[in-house]
């Protein structure tokens, strides 16, 4: 079995199922009808009914499943282009699920019958296992961009379409975008009364070290999930080896700590680009687009955080237990949580730099502005002055209203060049005011 987290372009707008819950249940409701796939299920389109919680300690008490939409598909109907020398690992796969979650995720699981194959090999069973790890790999990601590109993405076009003012749905871009799994971690499903599952077992979790595969191989434990390489016990049923019932759990856990790890990762992602992009001087509506970049991740990243809180207090124990255990040995706290809070802060603070900064320059143009204004009045002033004096000097019509003064008749009597170097250096003195006034403001 491998599990692996596909990035998509998409997300629930912020608040949507809570800010109007009927028009969101219409819209998912809607859209299932409208889908002629038989195959898609659609969880959210079903009315949310308040029950009394925790009726019991083996189900689940969430309201509704957390992904939005979930698929079962049988290889043969996927266009693949499988590789020759995978054809033969790819007849093994039989089931091929995916599962639809906001925050731009969808996890898709491969399911496979590998037993034969591996003992069909010339090589021995460590050589053979690792062929498996990296087949396997490549076959996860062929079936990934099968279901992202040929199942998901028309359906989320018809979704798109109606939901066209974004109330409901966010998309990062008007074009989908081709991409592969962030990772794909895969999961020997052993059944220790076949001969050979311990050698199996050490080899696939070398990198574990011996007292996990002790302890597996004792049954003391069920289950091994540390890191990319797991091994669930489980049970012959015909021709395939199903999971315990105990483990069914433990892979649901795996499942939300897959989605979890990865939708903040995301985020993660997308913040290096925004700090990226402060690191240099933007124009004003650059800044603003940043802005608002820095703003939509910030709250996606609380929204996954919280989502994670409300999904802990509602799963059964077990699927907790499961889930925590893994996204500790991930280091998911230490690796991506604080990361991420860490870049909200720096991105914050780099933006506000830049903003007042911007502030900073606007209000220097403005002061330039208004120098400049203030300069040529103490030209025009005195050009204004000379020019009245003059005239009242020559009208005797003006003498009868008191208008003459010294200082117009001083005005008047100076030359134009005189007029002229005195204004210029009146502004040469306002600007050396000017700028004094600021280099002592600004420090």
């Amino acid at each position: 079995m491998t599990i692996a987290p596909v990035p998509i372009d998409f997300a629930l707008a912020f608040g949507a199922a809570g800010r109007e819950p009927e028009a969101y249940t219409t819209f998912w409701r809607e859209l299932a009808d409208a889908c002629t796939d038989e195959r898609l299920e659609f969880p959210h389109a079903v009315h949310v009914v308040e029950v009394p919680r925790y009726g019991s300690l083996r189900a689940d008490a969430l309201l509704r499943p957390l992904h939005l939409v979930a698929g079962t598909l049988a290889p043969d109907t996927l266009p693949i282009d499988v590789p020759t020398e995978l054809a033969d690992l790819w007849a093994r796969v039989d089931t091929v699920e995916f599962r639809l979650y906001d925050h731009g995720v969808t996890v898709v699981e491969l399911g496979a019958e590998v037993a034969d194959w591996l003992g069909a090999g010339d090589t021995g069973p460590g050589e053979r296992l690792d062929a498996l790890q990296d087949g396997i790999i490549r076959l996860t990601g062929l079936a990934a961009g099968a279901v992202v590109q040929h199942v998901l993405q028309p359906l989320l076009d018809q979704a798109r379409s109606r939901d066209p003012d974004g109330s409901i749905l966010l998309w990062e871009d008007d074009t989908w975008h081709t991409t592969g799994p962030r990772w794909v971690s895969r999961s020997l499903v052993l059944d220790l009364d076949e001969p050979g599952t311990g050698e199996l077992a050490r080899h696939w979790l070398a990198d574990v070290g011996d007292a996990p595969v002790d302890a597996l191989l004792a049954q003391e434990t069920d289950h091994v999930s540390t890191w990319l390489n797991y091994v669930h016990l489980g049970h012959r049923a015909d021709v395939r080896t199903e999971l315990a019932a105990t483990t069914v759990e433990n892979w649901r856990g795996m499942r939300y700590a897959q989605y979890f790890y990865a939708a903040l990762d995301l985020v993660d992602d997308r913040l290096n680009g925004v700090l990226a992009q402060t690191t240099q001087g933007r124009r004003a509506w650059e800044l603003a687009e940043l802005t608002e970049s820095l703003r939509t991740l910030s709250h996606r990243a609380e929204l996954v955080m919280l989502d994670l809180q409300d999904l802990r207090k509602y799963v059964t124990r077990q699927v907790r237990t499961e889930m925590d255990g893994i996204l500790d040995a991930w280091h998911y706290g230490h690796l991506v949580e604080e990361p991420v809070k860490f870049k909200i802060s720096i991105c914050d603070r780099r933006l506000a730099e830049l903003a007042t900064g911007a502030q900073s320059r606007a209000s220097t143009v403005t002061d330039i502005i208004l120098l400049g204004i203030g300069v040529t009045s103490v030209l025009a002033t005195a050009l204004a002055l000379t020019e009245f004096g003059r005239g009242v000097a020559t009208d005797p019509d003006q003498a009868g209203f008191g208008s003459r003064s010294g200082l117009t008749e001083w005005f008047a009597s100076q030359s134009a060049d005189a007029i002229l170097v005195g204004s210029l250096v009146v502004s040469a003195l306002l600007v050396v005011l000017f700028w004094a006034v600021r280099r002592s403001g600004s420090s």
